[in-house]
């Protein structure tokens, strides 16, 4: 949306309307700057029930905060900050206080902590679902949880070690709770253990996913664990993989655990990946996972009534090693996400032939290709054919053997041009001004753009670039420039008219007009 745009949607909608307004929902990191922003306070708005907070500051956050209280009919709010929060703790002593809130979702990277976060006893939250996806060390979960007693969802997503010492982890029961996620890296399986044995015996569904070492691979304490501690469960949903695992054998011998009566009559079963950098055990039908990983060289072996209709609630294939022509691709037919990694780029084969065989191109929405200098014909042709696109992220693109003038003179790149929908686009790798300017000419419904580029390039070239993106994409408001230093802020600002505000964090320009 551009300031334009924005400035008219405030003015005929949402100030007349602020008491009747129940569900906001902002990103646009500059909204929190503009003066006549109706954003800067939130007790106006009388009747919200939902509140989205992306990309904000730490300080217009803290300046937020105190409204918060007054919002009587608040029950669902998400937060996720842009750079760093002082300190979290003060957050969640405001949310907990919200008398109507059941649902919290929060992302933020904390600085440092200047107010500690201390066990209560004498106040609680009336929250019931509660997601975390910022890092979080799991000798700290039982002061957070003290403050929610009533939560029935839990759900850590970057769940990590602490990096201090503690010998004993004080229990928090929580009775209510059915339902606990829990995605960790490098935490033992006693931690593991010990949090489960002192949390809640009503558990129902437990997802759980790690980096694994042998321990996990344990089937006899696992099933002691559900036995005693979770004897409700009705979902078990694990994930384990290891990097670099090179016990080939014991890790057969452990898996070989999971293949017993005691799994199968709760409808438990289990696969797992072997390769030579790669070890993953996970759990399968009935359980229908969204995101699927290709690998080539697969020791896969599959345990009793594996289910290939599974495969249709995938709609994320990543692949992960070379594209091949195989009689026995598996079909994904709901797939709306593709990401390619190195490997990808070095197929002969045509790259559409391949993938169309595994997943339906034309219904893709987004692509993401982890490759560096992925090959500029291998890419027009997959645009080709995958004309739904609405995001492209590449990690960089290569333009040495053939110029930008001869592309735009194919019809493949005349036809792309006509037919794609990209919106959102990012090129993350530095750049270069022909390159931007041939994926502004490729997309003409562009309306973000996020590029990587040299700061002495773009300081020289920056008034033009702006000039071009207004002539051959119209709907572009809202521009990226990764890796500037704050300094240059300062030496571009002269450049611009006030139509534009600009801003500089985490060392990234930020441009909206």
């Amino acid at each position: 949306m551009s300031k334009s745009t924005f400035a008219s949607y405030c003015k005929d909608i949402i100030i007349p309307y602020e008491d009747r307004i129940y569900s906001i929902n902002l990103s646009n990191l500059f909204i929190y700057d503009l003066c006549s922003s109706p954003f800067h306070s939130l007790s106006q708005f009388l009747r919200l029930e939902i509140l989205i907070l992306q990309n904000i500051e730490s300080n217009y956050l803290e300046n937020l905060l105190p409204h918060l209280s007054s919002l009587l009919n608040l029950s669902s709010l998400i937060i996720m900050t842009i750079g760093y929060f002082h300190n979290v703790n003060k957050l969640y002593h405001t949310v907990f206080r919200l008398t109507a809130l059941k649902y919290f979702k929060v992302s933020v990277n904390e600085h440092y902590v200047n107010e500690i976060l201390s066990i209560t006893k004498n106040h609680y939250s009336s929250l019931e679902h509660f997601v975390v996806d910022s890092h979080y060390q799991i000798d700290d979960l039982s002061i957070l949880l003290s403050y929610v007693p009533k939560l029935r969802r839990l759900s850590f997503k970057k769940l990590s070690e602490s990096y201090y010492l503690q010998m004993h982890m004080q229990p928090i029961i929580l009775n209510s709770l059915t339902h606990l996620s829990l995605q960790t890296k490098h935490i033992i399986f006693d931690k593991i253990e010990l949090f489960i044995r002192n949390l809640s015996h009503q558990l129902q569904v437990f997802r759980f996913s790690t980096e694994f070492d042998v321990t996990y691979l344990n089937a006899k304490r696992w099933q002691e664990l559900i036995v005693f501690h979770m004897p409700y469960l009705r979902i078990f949903d694990i994930e384990l993989q290891a990097k670099y695992y090179d016990n080939q054998n014991e890790f057969h011998i452990s898996i070989n655990q999971f293949m017993s009566p005691f799994w199968w009559e709760r409808q438990w079963y289990f696969t797992y990946e072997y390769t030579d950098y790669l070890a993953r055990f996970y759990s399968i039908e009935p359980y229908r996972r969204k995101h699927y990983i290709l690998h080539n060289g697969l020791c896969q072996h599959t345990y009793p009534y594996r289910n290939n209709n599974n495969l249709c609630s995938v709609n994320h294939i990543s692949v992960q090693d070379d594209i091949e022509i195989k009689n026995n691709l598996i079909y994904f037919p709901h797939v709306t996400e593709l990401t390619l990694f190195d490997h990808s780029n070095k197929t002969l084969h045509s790259i559409s032939t391949i993938l169309d065989r595994t997943i339906p191109l034309i219904q893709l929405f987004k692509i993401s290709i982890n490759c560096r200098q992925f090959c500029i014909g291998k890419l027009m042709e997959l645009l080709y054919f995958s004309p739904n696109i609405h995001i492209l992220i590449i990690n960089s693109i290569s333009l040495t053997k053939v110029s930008s003038t001869s592309i735009e003179q194919t019809q493949t790149f005349q036809a792309i041009c006509n037919t794609n929908k990209i919106t959102n686009l990012t090129i993350k790798e530095s750049t270069t001004k022909e390159c931007i300017l041939l994926f502004i000419k490729l997309c003409p419904q562009l309306q973000q753009l996020t590029v990587g580029i040299h700061s002495y390039v773009l300081l020289s070239i920056i008034s033009n670039l702006l000039l071009e993106f207004e002539k051959c994409c119209k709907h572009l408001s809202c521009v990226c420039f990764l890796n500037s230093s704050n300094a240059f802020t300062t030496m571009v600002g002269p450049k611009f008219s006030s139509n534009y505000s600009i801003k500089c964090l985490l060392q990234n320009l930020y441009i909206w007009y």
